[in-house]
């Protein structure tokens, strides 16, 4: 399998995973404070919404990045995901480093991001 195949892979499983901590911190944290009257209600649900909607829109840019990436394109928001990633340690980091050795170091996948013709799919001979 090759590294930039392992790539968009572990990008699927990330994007399904902040997705699924999205949902998760919308229906336990927001949806139930959102109607309390108290600050601390209210303060629960500007949190809530603010995790939510910001690992909401990391596992949207997880997801594109699984297309893009097949089609020769994608290396400068993989390398942003990637640096907003690295600080979490333990996986974060691990995942961080893995995508931007792909994406910058490694021969094989750096001819393919860095002139393939739209509309291009990566496959392997």
């Amino acid at each position: 399998m090759s590294s930039l195949k392992v790539l968009r892979a572990m990008n699927l499983f990330l994007s399904a995973l902040a997705g699924t901590i999205a949902t998760l911190t919308l229906t336990s944290w927001t949806f139930p404070t959102a109607g309390s009257g108290g600050e601390l209600g209210q303060l629960a649900a500007i949190t809530g919404a603010t995790v939510g909607g910001v690992t909401g829109l990391l596992s949207i840019a997880h997801l594109v990045l699984v297309f893009r990436l097949g089609h020769g394109r994608g290396r400068m928001l993989q390398t942003g995901v990637a640096l907003c990633l690295i600080l979490t340690f333990p996986v974060g980091t691990f995942y961080a480093a893995y995508a931007l050795w792909v994406c910058w170091a490694n021969p094989e996948t750096r001819r393919h991001l860095a002139g393939a013709p739209r509309g291009v799919v990566f496959s392997r001979p």
